[in-house]
C-alpha cells in the first residue's frame, strides 16, 4: 500500500512538473515570436522611412532585452534618423558601460555628438577610440572612416598617417 502512493505521488508529481515545463515553453515560444514580428515591423517601418513609428517598437524591445545588440542597433538607427543626436548618445553610452573597448561603439558615439553640433565631445569619443587599441590599424581606420564621412578629411587623414 505504501509503495504505489509513493508511486502515485511521483507520478503526481512529475506530470505537474512537465505541465510547468511545457506551460514555460509555450510562454517563452510566444514571447520569441511576439519579439520577433516587432523587430519586422520596426524594420520595415525604418526601411519605409517611418521612423518616429518605428521608434515605438525598437524602444520596446530595447527595454524587453537591452542587451540585444540588434534592438539595440535598431533604436540607435532610428534616432540618428529622427535627428534626437542626444538620445543617441544616451544609448550609446548606456552601451560603452557594458563594452569599453568597443572601438566601433566610441565611433558612434562620436558621430552622434558630431551630427548633434558637439565637435568637441565628438573628437574626444573618436581620441577615445584610438586609445581603446592604438597598435591595430584597423581602430585607425575605422576612425577615419567615421571622421570622412562627417566630411572631417583634414582630421581622417591626421588619424591615417597616426595609424602608419
Amino acid at each position: 500500500s505504501f509503495g504505489t502512493g509513493v508511486n502515485s505521488s511521483v507520478k503526481r508529481i512529475l506530470v505537474i512538473f512537465l505541465a510547468f515545463m511545457l506551460f514555460g515553453a509555450i510562454a517563452t515560444y510566444a514571447q520569441s515570436a511576439d519579439e520577433l514580428n516587432k523587430l519586422r515591423v520596426a524594420q520595415a517601418l525604418e526601411q519605409a522611412g517611418e521612423y518616429g513609428k518605428a521608434l515605438n517598437f525598437f524602444m520596446q524591445l530595447h527595454e524587453a532585452d537591452p542587451d540585444n545588440f540588434v534592438y539595440f542597433d535598431g533604436l540607435r538607427r532610428v534616432y540618428m534618423n529622427l535627428k534626437e543626436y542626444g538620445s543617441a548618445a544616451a544609448l550609446i553610452r548606456s552601451r560603452l558601460a557594458l563594452d569599453s573597448r568597443n572601438i566601433s561603439l566610441y565611433c558612434e558615439l562620436g558621430d552622434a555628438y558630431f551630427e548633434g553640433n558637439f565637435p568637441d565631445s565628438a573628437m574626444d569619443a573618436w581620441n577615445e577610440a584610438l586609445k581603446t587599441d592604438p597598435k591595430n590599424p584597423s581602430t585607425y581606420q575605422a576612425v577615419a572612416t567615421v571622421m570622412a564621412q562627417n566630411r572631417l578629411f583634414g582630421k581622417a587623414i591626421e588619424v591615417y598617417k597616426k595609424g602608419e
